[in-house]
């Protein structure tokens, strides 16, 4: 005991008890009997916490933060209410951290962090206690002293967190923030970042909702939002994907959120391990309002070779190892023919999406407008694409009723152009209700409106209809073909074309359906067309 009481040898020093709810108790006593009086209660508390307790001052209360505490007011910054959440934790029926209207801020260095290793946030939160982090349309700027060649800034970064809503922010980087060398840089990388905080305790259940994005895609490595569980959140570049179904980013829903002036729009990337891969991704819901606008991105390929998105592409929507996916309502506009350097340009890739064996899974791309305009005239124009040919027989794939229009390479091409590409062996397949609006392409390359190259199982079926050509389509040479399905079906599948509109074309070379489908003469679907 002689050890445990050595440091209290001044009693008068009360900081020394302030860890002790009870030592306001004590009240005013004098300094002799105080001394008494306070080591009687410091041996009653280490008793009554038991043997392994051994200093004092390692008895701490924590006070769960609930209800709505406002910026200003409760604190003064949303810095200092994020440092108390992370240290306090969540309380019952969760809390509201409200940035008054009128209050901008500027980001610590790294960004917001919820979350990490020792944040009480991290055992608090459930679904019945949240944390809803409100913005009012306060401008959140990127500190301009950033740490030379850090590859993990952003703006707001959840490393394990659960549960968490961000939600009416305008976020944006830093003008003074202008060196773009992977190894020298002071940008910001992401907008919002989610992350695990180790390989088995990832983020999940968080929503990113009507927040304004707006970054600098000068610097190749910006993300509107990035979520990924192949890397930590210090390493991006090096492969440590999380290795548990707890460690993945699981049912994330990306709401009304506007991002512009990006390299890549959104990014969503579990791990690859079939019982780790993240369940549940919601990019833009079910109403109009719900959808993102994704604006202004692309610019190279040549990004840091982050371990959740391939080399040499830019995209406005990426996927990876993710099922039940719904991506709907998002309008999705390239820079205009600012992706100059080393990248193909995609609107919506989904990859590795049903790498499961067993189960399930539907994916979901509907009612999205898409326009490309590049400006690499030998790279190629994607619009959708479904690029994983491992699922799942029992899955389903829907791709209906989005829009593409004014997609283009700005410059003299050889690129080829697809809008619609399906690689994925689902049961059932939809392609239909698409339109082509206003298609005037600038290459000699080949454009296919729909393919698919995945075969049909016994009775899977496959619907590609009622997609329509609006207004007119122009290409001056090169091939064109509407449809085409090149795959080894089985007998007992079915393939339906019906009530496509294809018309006000105006090329040289077209073909309307190129059907090679089925692993022989006598075998393959019954087509019905």
């Amino acid at each position: 005991m002689k050890k445990n009481l050595s440091k209290f040898k001044s009693c008068n020093n009360e900081t020394s008890f302030k860890n002790f709810n009870i030592y306001k108790n004590i009240g005013n006593i004098s300094s002799g009997h105080s001394c008494i009086i306070l080591i009687a209660v410091l041996i009653s508390a280490m008793l009554s916490f038991g043997a392994g307790v051994t200093n004092a001052q390692e008895v701490t209360s924590f006070i769960p933060l609930t209800g709505t505490k406002n910026i200003p007011g409760d604190y003064a910054t949303l810095s200092l209410a994020i440092t108390d959440l992370n240290t306090q934790g969540v309380g019952a029926g969760g809390v509201t951290l409200n940035l008054l209207s009128g209050n901008p801020q500027t980001a610590p260095l790294g960004g917001y962090v919820i979350g990490g290793v020792g944040s009480l946030v991290l055992t608090t939160t459930s679904a019945l206690n949240p944390v809803t982090v409100i913005g009012n349309g306060n401008t959140i700027t990127a500190p301009a002293n950033q740490t030379a060649g850090v590859l993990t800034d952003g703006i707001f970064k959840l490393i394990g967190a659960d549960f968490i809503t961000i939600s009416g922010f305008v976020m944006t980087e830093n003008a003074a923030n202008t060196i773009t060398a992977d190894a020298t840089n002071n940008m910001t990388e992401w907008g919002v970042a989610l992350l695990y905080v180790t390989t088995t305790n990832g983020a999940q259940n968080n929503v990113i909702q009507n927040n304004t994005i707006t970054l600098n895609r000068a610097y190749q490595n910006t993300y509107g939002i990035y979520s990924s569980s192949t890397h930590s959140a210090t390493s991006p570049t090096v492969n440590a994907s999380s290795i548990t179904a707890a460690g993945n980013n699981s049912n994330l829903k990306i709401y009304g959120n506007t991002i512009s002036n990006v390299n890549i729009g959104i990014v969503n990337a579990g791990p690859a391990g079939a019982t780790d891969i993240n369940i549940l991704l919601d990019i833009g819901g079910t109403t109009p309002a719900q959808g993102n606008s994704i604006t202004n991105f692309g610019t190279t390929g040549t990004h840091s070779p982050f371990t959740s998105i391939p080399s040499s592409v830019v995209y406005g929507i990426y996927v990876q190892y993710t099922v039940n996916i719904n991506i709907s309502n998002n309008t999705i506009i390239s820079s205009n023919g600012g992706t100059t350097v080393g990248a193909s340009l995609g609107g919506i890739n989904i990859d590795g999406f049903f790498f499961d064996t067993s189960g399930t899974f539907s994916t979901v791309i509907n009612k999205n407008s898409i326009s490309l305009r590049s400006g690499l005239g030998t790279m190629s124009i994607v619009g959708i694409t479904v690029t994983q040919t491992s699922t799942t027989p029992s899955s389903s794939v829907s791709i209906t009723n989005n829009d593409f229009n004014t997609t283009t390479h700005t410059v003299a091409a050889t690129g080829v152009i697809n809008f619609i590409s399906n690689f994925a062996p689902t049961l059932t397949r939809d392609i239909s209700g698409n339109t082509f609006t206003n298609i005037s392409c600038n290459t000699t390359g080949t454009l296919t409106f729909i393919s698919n190259t995945a075969a049909l199982a016994a009775s899977a079926v496959m619907n590609i209809n009622s997609n329509s050509i609006i207004t007119g389509y122009t290409k001056a040479t090169g091939a064109t073909i509407f449809f085409s399905t090149l795959a080894a079906s089985v007998n007992g599948s079915i393939l339906n074309l019906n009530n496509n509109n294809i018309s006000n074309i105006t090329c040289d070379a077209f073909t309307g359906i190129e059907s090679k489908d089925g692993t022989s003469i006598v075998s393959g679907p019954v087509k019905s067309i």
